[in-house]
C-alpha cells in the first residue's frame, strides 16, 4: 500500500512533465493546466491528472487522464 506522501510525490512528478499552461488539440486557443490538487493515484497505481481550462477568467475542470493520454491530447 502506498502512503499519501508517495501518492503526492507521484502526482507532482507527473504534473511536472507538462508545461504550467498548454493547449489541447480539442480546445484550440484555450489555455489549460494540470490541477495537481484534484489529481489522484487510482487503485491500479496510475496517476490520473485533472486538466482545467481557463474560461471567462476562471479555471474549470475539463478532463482527466493518464500521462500518456494527456501527452497525446496536448497540441
Amino acid at each position: 500500500m502506498r502512503s499519501p506522501d508517495e501518492d503526492a510525490r507521484a502526482i507532482q512528478d507527473a504534473a511536472r512533465q507538462f508545461p504550467a499552461e498548454f493547449q489541447l488539440r480539442a480546445l484550440p486557443g484555450d489555455t489549460c493546466a494540470i490541477c495537481a490538487s484534484a489529481s489522484y493515484v487510482n487503485d491500479a497505481g496510475q496517476v490520473m491528472l485533472y486538466v482545467f481550462v481557463k474560461r471567462h477568467g476562471a479555471w474549470m475542470a475539463y478532463a482527466k487522464g493518464t500521462i500518456d493520454e494527456l501527452r497525446k491530447a496536448v497540441g
